[in-house]
């Protein structure tokens, strides 16, 4: 029984440090970027799986958003400066 009061405590010790603005001390600020990198690979590798769109249009899209080649191949997991030479010829084959 008084592990159950326990949690309960501690989710409201959680909430309530949420609800203050409060860091909690199991959010780490510097992971959120990489879970959020992670989020975005696979809802974009789940589209080129579904035949919805094609590894170039990844680049493109990932592109026009405003992320720098180095975000792009982190999230894609190449290196920036194939990203950066890929982008360069996707846009000049377009023109």
């Amino acid at each position: 029984m008084k592990q159950v009061s326990d949690e309960s405590n501690q989710r409201t010790s959680t909430e309530d440090r949420i609800v203050s603005g409060e860091k909690s001390s199991y959010v780490d600020n510097a992971s959120l970027p990489k879970r959020l990198d992670a989020i975005i690979r696979l809802l974009m590798e789940q589209q080129v799986a579904d035949g919805k769109l094609q590894k170039q249009d990844q680049v493109l899209m990932l592109d026009a958003v405003g992320l720098s080649s180095g975000e792009i191949g982190r999230i894609l997991g190449q290196k920036s400066k194939d990203v950066s030479s890929r982008l360069k010829k996707l846009k000049s084959q377009s023109r």
